[in-house]
């Protein structure tokens, strides 16, 4: 039971950081929709997608090697820190470099704060790194004090600047940016983690950058393809259909987003459970009982999701933003079966063969990519979330069927299939807003579907708490 008390000790403190962090920002949405346009809305929406294209590009994506080095080789965690932060910091000026291509109109006229983007990226980009490096040290006590102070001064700073001093955009990029070089200073300071950037890395360091490169630059493709299959989108509406409604886009991905929310904390913890346990006995099991806990808690919350999108949107998506309610289900479907791929990433990982992950994510990229466009002309800006989904849906069942050759656990697929089955039955209905018929319907799939979950949960859990009786006996 020590793997699963791991976990779930990990849960609780990465929960701790995402609740600091990612839901002050979900609490936010009703003030930046209320006192930002949707072009406004927009472009600080596309700030922040390309903010997160770029880091993960040009940093090469040697955070993720740093995370896993800095865990199974604690000798030369220095070294391995160094290299990181070398890489980010010189990620920032080839970033500064590139700030006239912003004057495209793909970026919907983000050129007019390219300033303002170019902090927001090294601040981000810092935060992002040491954060990740905290993970490496064990000091997941700190990352939730990091981000509870940082969520609460950028909180704190967007409520002056916006609702206040109604500075729009501009204080959106101010506020962000302060927020996140605090967090940042907190893990260099605190977290005593400028001892771990040494100057002899320049003598002794070819090595371990050949290591962290190796594990990492296979990821560079696999995290291009995500971004592309999770946010090309927004481009292609700003080209065909203009920077306003791509801000009521973003601003129906906020709702779905709780839903990432929830998977963060959940999948933050995993990653390091799933590092830590991989070489040992019955591995298999471990992965087959937390998927089947990840899928039941998934499927629920995106039920609830699809059933109370109208109501939520009544209070989260002001003014001119609340017709985009009707764009909600179908990226709710979008983001779960992203979730379920990224628990499944963890298998190409753990056993360090990240080349497939390129693969499988490519795939689907290339689903969204080419379905966008299409479906814009179609069906107009609901063609979107359509094609976000059916490439996450896509790249999901490509790990399923492929990660058996390195894993193979059991995830009940009769049981997955019908749930999935209800869930989209749920979604069309929604969409399609039928009078009493949709409601019904939504009602009812949504009872199904937590019945279904408890009854495959509950057996693991009296288990759980079976054995947690007896041990305290």
């Amino acid at each position: 039971m020590g793997r699963y008390k791991t976990l779930t000790v990990n849960i609780l403190l990465f929960a701790c950081n995402t609740i600091a962090t990612k839901l002050i920002s979900f609490v936010l949405i009703p003030l930046y929709t209320y006192y930002m346009t949707t072009e406004e809305f927009g472009v600080t929406d596309i700030a922040t997608t390309l903010t997160n294209l770029l880091y993960s590009l040009i940093t090469l994506q040697v955070a993720e090697g740093v995370l896993r080095f800095t865990i199974e080789d604690k000798k030369h965690q220095k070294e391995y820190v160094t290299i990181g932060f070398g890489i980010t910091a010189v990620s920032c000026l080839i970033v500064a470099i590139l700030l006239p291509g912003l004057t495209l109109n793909v970026f919907g006229g983000l050129n007019n704060y390219r300033w303002q983007f170019l902090m927001l990226y090294v601040a981000s980009a810092f935060q992002w790194y040491l954060g990740i490096v905290a993970r490496g040290l064990n000091q997941i006590k700190l990352i939730p004090i990091s981000s509870s102070i940082s969520a609460v001064v950028s909180a704190l700073l967007a409520y002056l600047l916006i609702a206040v001093m109604h500075q729009g955009a501009d204080g959106f990029f101010f506020s962000t940016i302060v927020g996140s070089l605090v967090g940042a200073l907190i893990f260099l300071i605190f977290g005593k983690q400028y001892l771990y950037i040494t100057n002899d890395i320049l003598k002794y360091g070819k090595k371990y950058t050949k290591q962290v490169l190796i594990y990492s630059l296979p990821l560079v493709p696999n995290a291009l393809s995500w971004w592309l299959n999770t946010n090309v989108n927004r481009f292609f509406i700003i080209s065909m259909m203009g920077i306003g409604v791509s801000g009521l886009f973003a601003a129906a991905c906020k709702i779905p987003n709780f839903m990432n929310i929830v998977s963060q904390i959940f999948l933050s913890a995993w990653t390091l459970s799933a590092f830590q346990e991989y070489k040992k006995d019955n591995i298999a099991r471990f992965y087959s009982t937390v998927f089947k806990f990840l899928h039941v808690v998934g499927s629920v919350l995106a039920s609830t999701l699809i059933l109370c999108a109208p109501l939520i949107s009544s209070v989260m998506l002001q003014k001119e933003f609340y017709p985009a309610w009707i764009l909600i289900p179908v990226i709710v479907l979008s983001v779960m079966y992203n979730i379920y791929g990224s628990f499944y990433a963890s298998i190409y990982t753990s056993s360090m063969k990240t080349t497939f992950l390129f693969v499988t994510t490519a795939v689907g990229a290339i689903v969204t990519t080419a379905l966008t466009p299409l479906l814009l002309t179609v069906i107009g800006v609901q063609g979107a979330g359509i094609a976000m989904c059916l490439g996450n849906f896509t790249l999901f069942i490509l790990r399923v069927i492929n990660s058996k050759k390195i894993l193979d656990f059991k995830m009940n697929i009769p049981v997955v299939c019908c749930i999935e089955i209800l869930l989209i039955t749920q979604v069309v209905f929604s969409v399609l807003q039928i009078p009493v018929a949709s409601w019904v319907i939504s009602i009812t799939v949504f009872m199904i579907v937590l019945i279904v979950g408890c009854c495959r949960i509950y057996p693991d859990m009296r288990k759980l708490f079976k054995k947690r009786t007896t041990i305290n006996i």
